[in-house]
C-alpha cells in the first residue's frame, strides 16, 4: 500500500477530528434485524445442505458399489453358463487327454450330467471308471455317476463296469451307487459280475463289504 502523502495525511485527520469517518466504517456489532436475517438464511440452507450431502453419498460410494455388485453378478452367471458349455463339449478329450490325477479328479467331480446329456461325457466316465490306473480316479466317476444312476444307460454302464474292477472299495461304491438307481442288484447277483481271477481273500474282502451295504 502507498505511503499517504502530506495533504492526505491532513485530509485524514481532518475526518477523524470531525466524526466524518465514521460513516465509512461497518458497525463491529451486528444490529438484531441483521442477526435474525442470518439466522433465517441458515435454516433455509440446512435442507439444501442435507440433500446435497445425500445425493453426494448416493453418487459417490453407493452407485458405484451397486454396479459392483451387478456386475459380478452377471459376470458370475454369464461366466458360469460359458464354463459348462465349455466342459460338457471337451470333457470326454480333457479327461482322456489329461495324465495328472489330480486335473481328472477335478474334472470329474465338476461335470455334470442330464438326461438329454452328450453321450461323449457318460462313455467318457465309464471308460475311465473301467481303464484308469488311479482308484482315486474310479471313485470320482462313482461318486458323479452316483445321482444319476436312475438313468438306464447309466445303470447299465455302472453294472458293466463290475467286471473291470479289482478294489474291493471300488467295488463296493459301485454296489451302492448300483442300488441307488432303485433296482438293487443281489449280493449273489453281483459276485456273479466280478472278475473271476481276482484272487480269494479280495472276493472275501467284497463278499464282506457287500453284506453292509
Amino acid at each position: 500500500m502507498d505511503k499517504l502523502n502530506k495533504d492526505q495525511e491532513a485530509e485524514l485527520n481532518e475526518w477523524i477530528n470531525t466524526g466524518e469517518i465514521d460513516k465509512f466504517l461497518v458497525d463491529k456489532e451486528p444490529t438484531e434485524r441483521m442477526d435474525a436475517k442470518f439466522y433465517q438464511m441458515l435454516e433455509e440452507n440446512r435442507p439444501l445442505e442435507k440433500k446435497q450431502w445425500s445425493f453426494t453419498w448416493l453418487y459417490k460410494i453407493a452407485l458405484p458399489m451397486l454396479l459392483l455388485v451387478l456386475t459380478f453378478y452377471v459376470g458370475q452367471q454369464f461366466g458360469s453358463s460359458e464354463l459348462e458349455k465349455i466342459d460338457q463339449k471337451d470333457f470326454a478329450t480333457q479327461l482322456l487327454s489329461t495324465e495328472n490325477v489330480g486335473d481328472k479328479i477335478s474334472l470329474v467331480s465338476n461335470t455334470k450330467i442330464e438326461e438329454n446329456s452328450d453321450q461323449k461325457v457318460i462313455e467318457a466316465l465309464m471308460f475311465s471308471l473301467s481303464n484308469d490306473e488311479s482308484v482315486n480316479v474310479r471313485l470320482a466317476c462313482i461318486n458323479t455317476l452316483y445321482d444319476y444312476a436312475y438313468l438306464p444307460k447309466v445303470r447299465t454302464g455302472l453294472i458293466q463296469a463290475i467286471s473291470n474292477q479289482q478294489s474291493p472299495v471300488v467295488l463296493a461304491n459301485l454296489a451302492e451307487a448300483i442300488n441307488a438307481s432303485g433296482k438293487k442288484l443281489s449280493k449273489e447277483e453281483f459276485m456273479e459280475l466280478i472278475n473271476k481271477d481276482l484272487p480269494p481273500p479280495i472276493k472275501k474282502s467284497i463278499d464282506d463289504s457287500l453284506i453292509k451295504i
